[in-house]
C-alpha cells in the first residue's frame, strides 16, 4: 500500500482510496459530508462514527492541509 522508499501510496491504493471515494461522495460534489463520511465508515470499515469522531477526522486533515501548504511555502522559498 505505501511505498517506503519514497513515503508514498502506491498508485493501486491511490485508485482503490479514489473509487472508495466516489461510491461514497453520493452527490458527487468531491467533498465528504458528514452523512456521507458515517456512510464510508459503515461500508469499508463495519463501524459507526460519533460527532466527535468525525470532529476529529476534520482537524487532522485541517491539520495536514495546512501542513503540506507551510511545507510548500518553504520549498518556494517565500
Amino acid at each position: 500500500m505505501i511505498n517506503k522508499l519514497i513515503k508514498n501510496l502506491t498508485q493501486n491504493c491511490q485508485r482503490a482510496l479514489t473509487r472508495i471515494f466516489r461510491i461514497c461522495d453520493k452527490d458527487a460534489d468531491n467533498l465528504l459530508k458528514d452523512n456521507e463520511l458515517i456512510y464510508l465508515q459503515l461500508e469499508v470499515f463495519k463501524g459507526e462514527l460519533t460527532q466527535g469522531d468525525i470532529k476529529g477526522i476534520k482537524d487532522v486533515i485541517k491539520d495536514e492541509v495546512n501542513f503540506f501548504f507551510f511545507l510548500n511555502t518553504l520549498k518556494d522559498g517565500k
